[in-house]
């Protein structure tokens, strides 16, 4: 089953957003997964991005509170739409294109 969630070294006072990685290739784990924001397969030769979610138990709610760094739950997306804009990728190649880095406060 193909899944989009993992984890991330994160603490609050850092972005959310991961840095923009290549499109994923086939033997990719998450190739099949849908992403969440937008519902087209992570596989579709767009660029993908981590996305730190936060703590899942309750020793992580802790450092999260603290400031320190912990394993954070964390999903795979399309880089595009964690920017805002639609996951389509640069014809010919399904790899390239522009992606702005946004950075939010934490929540």
């Amino acid at each position: 089953m193909a899944t989009n969630v993992t984890y991330v070294r994160w603490r609050r006072d850092e972005p959310r957003e991961g840095r923009v990685f290549p499109a994923l290739s086939e033997s990719h784990s998450a190739y099949d997964a849908d992403c969440w924001l937008c519902g087209k397969p992570l596989g579709n030769g767009s660029q993908v991005q981590l996305l730190a979610i936060g703590p899942e138990d309750e020793a992580d709610r802790i450092k999260h509170h603290e400031g320190r760094w912990y394993s954070a739950l964390a999903i795979l997306l399309h880089a595009a739409c964690v920017q805002g804009a639609e996951p389509e990728p640069e014809p010919g190649t399904g790899t390239e294109g522009v992606v702005s880095m946004f950075v939010p406060g934490d929540d």
